[in-house]
């Protein structure tokens, strides 16, 4: 199976979207295509498409991305006290379970850094989906030829569109408008990063004089929201992405609404740093965005956020290792029986018959065994690692815990148990308060506050503190 073809799915409210692209050598050929309505079909259904697009093509699942819809996926800004990628993977499940009605353990998250400030802060984007959704999707690909490795947010294949024209994206943020056939996702984007986006309930079929009127004003809503909230600098201009052509319309009105450049384009316009062939494949489905799957299919997967549930892919992966062994067992024994009993059938045929059918035996039930103890390995293991710490339970009990004027700064724990806290209170009192806490949960034991001191940050009077204390193993 080639591994220089990428296979890229995006489902919509309309379409299940395939593109598959082989690249190498700076050139990037569309080798296939295909788009199939969804309006109404039931998740069997949906099932069944996707298993017999995936059964027709030879896919590598390295190199296999299924998109995340905007509307599935939050996207939150974060600031967060650490500039060190290991700390702020440590404190993230905390401040998301902050900003979210959830559970850290029931969403799956990513995201990308936006800025490293001089005081000792990170600006996230952060990227969140809940394990409902993803494994929702999971379900889809169950009965295929091959698992997708990656879940990447639509508006991540957005703005990965952008970076392979980013000749032409002038010296500020941009605002891109990418119409699909039901809707617009609006994405700001700026020196290749995405700073917000939304979706618009407005596509291509809307584009009527009646409903233009109502785009212009989410459209603005959209610019408020992003200026409001300062994230970041003041757009330049505005693109439109389709793949039908815009009327001079919609280009007019935006401009008089907004006060600024609007300029109109297809996806396969103006990329820069790849060559692309067989784009006519992509003129099938006039007004249906590829945009999302072209941007991906570009795009370097090391960038790339990956959305999927982890923890049920790999219980999944170990699942069906554990049936082919038993499944190899079970046969081992049958073709066992079968060597015995012809063995018995023709006992008196001769010695050196006899002797060969022990020697078949013997090998069979070697591998037989060899089956049984890979099983036995397998429950060892499971057993090994249900003992061990389940680090989401933990960062769980310990957001139940947290006064809300405690910031942790950092976490260390050691194989034994041992887990140490440092951070930052506003008062004495939230120090003492956290720990009777810790004291009181019948998961932490030997609770010590190793030390509190004063400190001003950033003209704030805190307290710094350190608390110690023992995870209790699971039975």
């Amino acid at each position: 199976m080639a591994s220089n073809i990428r296979t890229v799915i995006e489902i919509t409210d309309t379409h299940i979207k395939l593109l598959q692209v082989r690249f190498g050598r700076g050139k990037l050929a569309v080798t296939d295509y295909q788009a199939c309505p969804v309006d109404g079909k039931t998740d069997d259904e949906l099932r069944s498409i996707i298993h017999n697009m995936i059964q027709a093509r030879a896919i590598a699942p390295e190199q296999f991305i299924v998109v995340l819809p905007r509307r599935l996926t939050s996207i939150r800004r974060l600031r967060v006290p650490s500039l060190e990628e290991g700390e702020i993977r440590q404190m993230l499940p905390l401040q998301i379970g902050q900003i979210l009605p959830y559970s850290p353990e029931d969403v799956v998250y990513g995201y990308d850094i936006l800025e490293k400030e001089k005081a000792g802060y990170s600006r996230l984007l952060t990227y969140i989906v809940h394990k409902d959704v993803s494994e929702k999707y999971s379900r889809l690909f169950d009965n295929a030829s091959a698992m997708p490795t990656k879940y990447v947010p639509s508006s991540l294949g957005v703005a990965e569109w952008y970076r392979t024209r980013r000749s032409a994206s002038g010296n500020g943020p941009v605002l891109i408008l990418n119409l699909d056939l039901m809707h617009t996702e609006a994405c700001f984007v700026h020196k290749d990063q995405l700073l917000f986006s939304r979706v618009i309930n407005f596509g291509v079929t809307s584009l009527s004089p009646e409903s233009l009127a109502a785009l212009t004003e989410q459209v603005e809503l959209t610019v408020k929201l992003y200026r409001k909230e300062g994230f970041g600098d003041d757009i330049v201009n505005i693109l439109l992405v389709a793949t039908l052509p815009v009327g001079k319309e919609i280009i007019e009105a935006l401009t008089n609404k907004l006060s600024m450049p609007v300029v109109s384009c297809a996806p396969i316009e103006n990329i820069v740093g790849v060559e692309i062939e067989g784009t006519d494949r992509l003129q099938t489905n006039p007004g249906l965005s590829m945009t999302v799957c072209l941007g991906l299919a570009c795009a370097d997967p090391n960038r790339l956020v990956n959305l999927i549930a982890k923890q049920a892919h790999d219980l999944s992966t170990v699942g069906t290792r554990r049936r082919q062994i038993w499944r190899f067992s079970l046969a081992g024994g049958l073709f066992l029986a079968a060597f015995i009993a012809f063995g018995g059938a023709d006992l008196f045929s001769g010695l050196a018959i006899q002797q060969r059918l022990k020697a078949q035996s013997l090998t069979l039930e070697g591998s037989a065994s060899e089956a049984r103890e890979k099983v036995r390995l397998l429950d060892s293991v499971d057993a090994y690692l249900a003992k061990r710490f389940l680090f989401s339970n933990i960062i769980t009990k310990l957001y139940q815990l947290i006064p809300p004027d405690i910031t942790l700064r950092s976490m260390n724990i050691d194989r034994t148990g041992n887990m140490v806290l440092g951070g930052y209170a506003q008062s004495g009192s939230a120090v003492n308060l956290f720990q009777s806490r810790l004291v009181s949960t019948a998961d932490f034991s030997d609770v010590t506050l190793q030390f509190t001191a004063k400190r001003k940050l950033y003209n704030q009077d805190m307290v710094e503190f350190k608390i110690q204390f023992k995870l209790k193993q699971a039975s």
